[in-house]
């Protein structure tokens, strides 16, 4: 495999691709900051899953970007991202656009 450590994540960092509705509690690291994982809601996905903890920094999240007639889906960095954006992110991974999960 051509430059594997490309693609390799740090320890401290995963990948998840989860249906909706997640089932986590998101809050403000502060203003614009980011988000973190408050709570995690019993028997919602994300618990399910067992890969997501609280505590947990959000740094990346799946979006759809709609221009005119064409649509694309990206996975975007939501270190700085503010509650609201995520939210909306997270929110535009609909069914419309062949989305069955979000992936943080």
């Amino acid at each position: 495999e051509a430059f594997p450590e490309l693609f390799n994540l740090p320890s401290n960092v995963y990948e998840v691709s989860l249906p909706k509705p997640l089932g986590i509690v998101f809050e403000e690291i502060e203003a614009g900051k980011g988000v973190y994982v408050a709570d995690l809601v019993e028997g919602g996905n994300a618990e399910r899953k067992g890969i997501i903890q609280k505590g947990d920094v959000l740094i990346g999240v799946t979006a759809i970007k709609v221009i005119g007639a064409k649509w694309e889906r990206r996975l975007l960095p939501a270190i700085d991202f503010d509650f609201d954006t995520v939210v909306g992110a997270i929110g535009s991974n609909e069914d419309r656009w062949g989305c069955e999960d979000v992936i943080l």
